[in-house]
């Protein structure tokens, strides 16, 4: 009978996290190589990338897209055959604009993946920025059925945009059709939520605004925005972005409630005479 591998538990990388929580992303690169050494088993591989996109994810949310990029070029030389960590570096890229790289890294994704729908919606954007417009409608169009899109009417009004040479806005609308998570919006959120229990909701408001023109078509930022206008008191605001949310999304329903609550607000109580 053979005798079963041995298996290895994967090293202890909490060095690495913490030098990178330091700021010193190169020295923490620089310890997770003595960590994996010459010839990393599987187990140790899938660790080490598995804490280079949290670095990265943690690295984009601080908006230190450099440091995205350098923990991301160092976790697809370990694992190139991911089409999901092709894809996080390629956006990434995108980010600092580095088009040349990002088409690179996207191609890569297809390669691996040739369905891979996301990958393929940064691509018809990338052309349409790059002068390819006709060739980045003609490939939408094609994915206007997809049953993936769960927004099938924010899919085409992106279209619409992107015929207009509306690049952000057609761009928010198409990932938001097929609700793409960001690891930008993932730190936004938890920054806007850790200040809001904290009873800061100026700053909250402000944080999101950072990133509205990037997903200016997302009606849950609008909400957020509204919602802590509202604690603020800036009714005024609150409605602006309530009514916005709206707009982008008419059956929003909690919105539709929380515009009407600052509506009555706004209003005051009503007089004697009014009540009389």
């Amino acid at each position: 009978m053979s005798p079963q591998p041995t298996r290895h538990d994967p090293p202890d990388f909490s060095d690495v996290q913490r030098i990178a929580t330091e700021g010193r992303l190169d020295a923490a690169l620089g310890r997770l190589d003595q960590l994996l050494g010459l010839h990393p088993d599987e187990s140790t591989l899938h660790a080490a990338v598995s804490l280079l996109r949290r670095l990265a994810r943690e690295a984009e949310a601080a908006g230190d897209l450099s440091g995205a990029i350098v923990a991301l070029d160092t976790a697809v030389r370990l694992a190139p055959g991911f089409a999901d960590l092709r894809f996080q570096h390629a956006m990434a890229l995108l980010g600092r604009q580095q088009r040349t790289d990002a088409r690179r890294a996207l191609q890569a994704a297809l390669k691996i993946n040739p369905n891979y729908l996301a990958a393929r919606i940064e691509m018809a954007l990338l052309d349409a920025r790059e002068g390819l417009l006709g060739q980045s409608l003609q490939s939408l169009r094609a994915l206007g059925d997809d049953p993936r899109l769960e927004e099938p009417g924010a899919f085409q009004q992106g279209i619409r945009r992107l015929q207009q040479a509306e690049w952000d806005e057609a761009g928010s609308l198409l990932r938001r059709a097929l609700k793409l998570s960001d690891p930008l919006l993932d730190g936004v959120f938890e920054r806007y939520h850790a200040l809001m229990d904290g009873e800061e909701p100026e700053r909250a408001a402000a944080v999101v605004r950072e990133v509205l023109d990037r997903f200016s078509a997302y009606p849950d930022l609008h909400f957020l925005i509204g919602s802590a206008e509202m604690r603020a008191a800036q009714f005024d605001d609150a409605i602006v972005s309530f009514a916005r949310a709206l707009e982008l999304n008419p059956d929003f329903h909690v919105a539709r409630l929380e515009l009407a609550r600052a509506l009555e607000a706004l209003a005051g109580p009503r007089s004697s005479l009014d009540r009389a």
